[in-house]
């Protein structure tokens, strides 16, 4: 007996007579026939291992793919065909292998072996079931692949319509670099890779995430996500991959060049798919976010030029609207862009509507418009809200949807103010449209607000919908807008009279079916009214909400929090300069902006988050070639529970904000801990909001006009202990009376803002910006400034 590895199992198999016997059991079984391979290009019948997958395999001949369907029966033959066949296919094969070698360098690497002396009976015949598009994912019968038989559509691969392909016609899938790089075919270049992709979410072992876009190293056997390691479906290697881990960050960025500049081409050249069109709009905010700064230099500029042409024509254009937040964008050009996803959601909802009303049997030309499809849904909807609210007019109700009601920053922020709400005024329903179902969060979530309803099981935005209809929802409020995750397609159908949108997405969502959006005079001045399509509740203060006070109360008691050296930080007298955003809010100008800092203020230490690795590899790099000591770059790994994290922060001195997008969720993490910030004022609201929270604590001496006046103020407090001592000193104070950190003021005003609105749409007047009323402090946080005064 001896011990092989199957599938990852550890077996036994026998050996010697017994396996003799197996043999022999299987050829009887099988009435004399054996079970092997033909090869759908070149006809060839071969022997495969039967423990390994078919399609693992290439044929020893022509180099081509086993496709899944070419198991075939055949039986023994007498010496003389044995002979005649063997002849033949050994001819049939140098002649093959000289014309491969010259396509497809690695043929002459692989270890062929000689088929078996067989005869081919008949073909098992393949399953009749449907075949997809593989680029635009449709259901598709018209061009197939002889070597991996895959189906297309022939405008996917911009084919004309006239082109009948051949028995042997091949999809670059198959084809090899070598092939591509002579321009031998007009066809794009679609590749069909061996590297090893996740068919389930998997780790990434740079961020920590868990992603369903994954491929494996060939190296180490690790998983990475797509975005970690800026690469996407188009410019997947053909012959495996390895992260830059192993081959090296130099290297593989070298690598990444080259393949970026004919995806650029491409792009430019209008030869990419729609599918593959969104794949290199998602690898340039990779590569933004993983610091690759010059490549994203190269290729936000096309992707800008190309998405003001889809404006001009009314299309759907490549940048996402979160993403155009991050880009070199005017505030006009973001609001058409959202305009745009926002109308493709309505138009979808309507299709789906005008759909489902046919098969009903309703009259299609009762709803032929989207005018008309709106007025039956709402018409519809109000007659339930009649029906609910009659009954329990005395309170108003008030939906949260969301996909965010997990561990993440928006469940962070929001969480207290939906317990505080008044039980007495308003009932609360919260709609989750995420499983996640592990999160402390969550949790919380479920247990103090009976009306939690999880929404991800229903397959369409129309039932979600009637759902928070049914349940007669008086304002519902979208906490997504165009975030991962959102399902703005449920406000599109309009279930509740009036919608609003709050929190994680810091712009308008361009929708006419968003009836308000929360701001406040710091992120949304006067002269930036224009930019937004919704009316205006405009907060006395900040327009952030937080659960800090109620959450991390530990981190106001000294006796808790952790030494520097628990953290491989320096004892004073280094100054700790830090920064706990992704690293990819990091621009070039500021990262120079940061090592100057650095070098006028001896002994600091610059304290930076490390995700994703590959843009903390990056940055190093960068500060090397500045001439720049990189052990005084010190990178955080993540820290969880978030409690450990808030202690941590109290270990640095100063917090230097990002510039294009400010610390949100970050900078109000390191306010309560006590560290003062130092930031711009930037020209749109997610360059603004830093700014709003330091003048909500009290302390509009943190905000800069301009990057040099940002550089000197941090030189400023890093060379003189003594004044950062006492803005840190009245930091400390301030948070526990002024309103940033004040929940429970903040949701008396929300409250208040939300009884107007109702009043204003049931009185049948037409809606206006709102300034609700400012309670002043509250009798909880004048409890908390007492205990820890």
């Amino acid at each position: 007996r001896r011990l092989v590895k199957v599938r990852g199992e550890r077996r036994m198999l026998a050996t010697g007579e017994a396996e003799e016997k197996q043999k022999k059991r299987r050829a009887e079984s099988a009435g004399g026939k054996d079970v092997g391979f033909m090869c759908i290009f070149c006809k060839s019948v071969f022997w495969v291992d039967g423990r390994e997958n078919a399609r693992s395999k290439f044929c020893p001949l022509c180099g081509s793919k086993l496709a899944p369907d070419s198991r075939v029966w055949f039986s023994r033959i007498s010496k003389e065909e044995d002979e005649a066949i063997t002849k033949r296919m050994c001819e049939s094969f140098s002649k093959n292998s000289a014309r491969l070698s010259s396509l497809c360098p690695d043929h002459s690497q692989r270890e062929v072996k000689y088929p078996p002396k067989t005869v081919c009976i008949s073909q098992e015949p393949a399953q009749t079931l449907p075949k997809f598009c593989e680029v635009c994912g449709y259901q598709s019968d018209e061009v197939h692949c002889s070597s991996c038989t895959s189906v297309f559509h022939k405008r996917c691969l911009f084919i004309p319509e006239a082109f009948k392909p051949s028995h042997g016609w091949r999809c670059h899938s198959c084809m090899h670099d070598a092939m591509i790089q002579r321009k031998f075919s007009p066809l794009p270049a679609l590749r069909r890779s061996k590297t090893k992709l996740a068919n389930v979410s998997k780790l990434c072992s740079s961020c920590g995430y868990y992603e369903l876009e994954a491929l494996n190293c060939d190296v180490c056997c690790r998983w990475f996500c797509y975005g970690c390691m800026c690469i996407s479906q188009g410019i997947l290697p053909p012959n495996g991959w390895s992260c830059s881990e192993c081959v090296g960050q130099r290297e593989y960025d070298e690598d990444l060049v080259k393949k970026l500049q004919v995806s650029r081409s491409r792009f430019a050249a209008g030869l990419m798919s729609r599918r593959e069109r969104d794949g290199f709009s998602q690898l340039v905010f990779d590569l933004s976010c993983g610091c690759f700064w010059e490549e994203w230099k190269k290729n936000v500029c096309c992707l800008i030029d190309d998405s003001k042409k889809c404006l001009e024509d009314g299309a759907l254009t490549p940048i996402l609207p979160y993403h155009a937040l991050h880009y070199p964008i005017d505030k006009s050009m973001i609001r058409r862009i959202a305009e745009v996803y926002s109308k493709v959601c309505f138009e979808k909802a309507r299709n789906h509507l005008l759909s489902k009303a046919t098969a009903e049997g309703q009259q299609s030309q009762n709803v032929v418009d989207t005018d008309q499809i709106k007025s039956w849904k709402v018409e519809k909807i109000a007659r339930k809200v009649d029906e609910v609210s009659g009954a329990s007019s005395s309170r108003l109700r008030i939906g949260y949807m969301s996909s965010d009601f997990v561990d993440h920053p928006t469940a962070d922020l929001i969480l207290r103010a939906l317990l505080l709400h008044d039980k007495d005024r308003f009932d609360v329903y919260c709609y989750s449209i995420t499983n996640h179902a592990n999160s402390e969060y969550r949790r919380r979530l479920k247990h103090h607000i009976p009306n939690f309803k999880n929404l991800a099981k229903k397959d369409s935005d129309d039932k979600c919908a009637e759902i928070i209809a049914q349940d007669g929802i008086h304002i519902l409020i979208n906490l997504n807008g165009h975030t991962a995750g959102d399902r703005n397609g449920i406000s599109s159908l309009r279930p509740a009279p009036i919608q609003v949108v709050y929190l994680a997405y810091p712009g308008t969502s361009g929708a006419d079916y968003i009836d308000f959006n929360v701001v406040d005079d710091h992120v949304c001045p006067p002269e930036h009214r224009e930019f937004y399509s919704e009316k205006l509740i405009r907060m006395p203060h900040c327009y952030q909400v937080n659960s800090f006070n109620d959450l991390y109360q530990d981190v106001l008691r000294s006796e808790t929090l952790p030494k520097r050296r628990d953290h491989f930080l320096p004892d004073k007298p280094a100054v700790v300069l830090c920064n706990f955003c992704r690293l990819g809010r990091i621009s070039q100008e500021l990262f120079d902006a940061w090592l100057r800092i650095m070098r006028r203020v001896e002994g600091s230490i610059l304290w930076l988050y490390s995700h994703p690795r590959a843009a903390a590899n990056r940055l190093r790099d960068y500060a090397r070639r500045q001439d720049f000591p990189t052990d005084r770059i010190i990178f955080a790994p993540p820290c969880s529970p978030k409690l450990q994290h808030m202690k941590r922060l109290t270990l640095a001195d100063l917090y230097l904000d990002t510039l294009v997008y400010n610390g949100h969720t970050t900078a109000s993490d390191v306010l309560w801990a006590g560290v003062p910030i130092v930031t711009v004022k930037g020209s749109n609201w997610p360059s603004l909001v830093a700014t709003s929270l330091a003048r909500s604590v009290g302390l509009p001496e943190m905000v800069a006009t301009s990057l040099e006046e940002y550089e000197e103020m941090a030189v400023d407090l890093a060379s003189n202990p003594e004044k950062l001592q006492g803005l840190r000193s009245k930091l400390c104070r301030n948070r526990l009376t002024q309103p940033l950190f004040d929940n429970e003021r903040w949701v008396r005003s929300f409250e208040n803002a939300l009884e107007t609105i109702w009043k204003t749409w049931e009185n049948g007047e037409q809606l206006v910006d709102v300034r609700p009323q400012d309670f002043g402090e509250s009798d909880c946080s004048k409890k908390i400034a007492e205990e820890f005064k």
